[in-house]
């Protein structure tokens, strides 16, 4: 008997410890958007905002001297060589907007900053506020 009741209060122990390592913690549950890690795509475009901030002073006044009308043309030709120099990837016509969940390119809603496939699976479950599915 003494021996049951040992081995019956090893097992129950057992089971609470296992039971506690496997439940999830209330802190993760209130979350309902999934971890994403960024793609190579919007890796990139980071790069290329990191760069743009970097050179855009320098770009836009060299910019503004290439484009000027009064001054010598030594001069607009030496701005375009130096604008030249500069690395491509800090032109502004390069970026693109993404989703910050899926790192989709286009169909993107501005005001959210998602993709229009992410806004309405939000917008359809509610998560978004001011919009509802529409019915009729």
């Amino acid at each position: 008997m003494l021996v049951a009741k040992k081995i019956l209060n090893q097992s129950l122990l057992m089971k609470q410890i296992v039971c506690q390592g496997i439940s999830t913690s209330g802190a993760l549950d209130k979350y309902y958007v999934q971890k994403n890690y960024l793609k190579r795509w919007a890796r990139r475009d980071m790069k290329r905002r990191e760069l743009l901030k970097e050179h855009e002073i320098e770009r836009t006044s060299l910019r503004m001297i290439k484009k000027s009308d009064i001054l010598p043309a030594s001069v607009k030709i030496q701005a375009a060589e130096d604008i030249a120099k500069l690395p491509l990837d800090s032109c502004v016509v390069r970026l693109r907007d993404r989703c910050t969940l899926t790192d989709r390119s286009r169909g993107n809603v501005k005001k959210y900053r998602v993709s229009r496939i992410e806004f309405r699976d939000h917008a359809d479950k509610g998560l978004i506020s001011g919009y509802t599915k529409s019915t009729w």
